[in-house]
């Protein structure tokens, strides 16, 4: 696969950035991805400046919309070669999971906060096209 046709499932993808998982190799032990998940979201906690009331409720949030994006990646049946069909099919489960998720948070996030998380998911993407580009070189 070419840049060009990488560069729009990572897009399509950006938002897996943003979970806590992200970044993580694939053959890490359960307890490694745990412990992984947590200062990921650690760093999110930090930067949003949650207060207490509002920790438990993003976690879980976050936390169900990772399960959600892995099954859809799951289902999505990538291994068998990456049509264009089911690419486009999986962008728009991700991209509706993402709208479910924004909403969800937007319930109990600030307008600040939402700006922050935004800008968080963006930085996160942008570094998942950068791993992507490198994997490619």
């Amino acid at each position: 696969m070419t840049l060009r046709t990488l560069l729009p499932i990572a897009l399509a993808l950006g938002a897996v950035a943003f979970s806590p998982a992200a970044a993580q190799p694939v053959n890490v032990s359960p307890e490694e991805r745990a412990a992984q998940a947590d200062a990921r979201f650690e760093e999110t906690k930090i930067r949003l400046n949650l207060r207490e009331d509002q920790v438990e409720p993003v976690r879980a949030i976050l936390t169900e919309w990772d399960e959600k994006r892995a099954i859809a990646i799951e289902d999505a049946d990538l291994g068998g070669g990456r049509s264009r069909s089911k690419l486009r099919k999986l962008r728009g489960d991700i991209n509706a999971i993402d709208k479910e998720t924004d909403a969800q948070l937007s319930e109990i996030l600030d307008d600040q906060q939402m700006v922050e998380y935004q800008a968080l998911k963006e930085e996160r993407r942008n570094e998942m096209r950068e791993r992507m580009r490198n994997r490619q070189m």
